[in-house]
């Protein structure tokens, strides 16, 4: 991943993660991924 946007000249990386997922948040932590959004959601029950 690192290497394909040093390539293309990417300027930064953005990742989704279910807030729940904790093992990929520690992932993403650790190799230095920072909290930059949160957003909000919400189910809408279709009739």
């Amino acid at each position: 991943m690192y290497k394909y946007a040093e390539n293309n000249n990417y300027t930064d990386l953005r990742l989704t993660v279910n807030e729940e997922n904790a093992n990929a948040r520690y992932l993403y932590e650790k190799v230095g991924f920072k909290v930059k959004n949160i957003a909000y959601s919400m189910h809408l029950k279709k009739e």
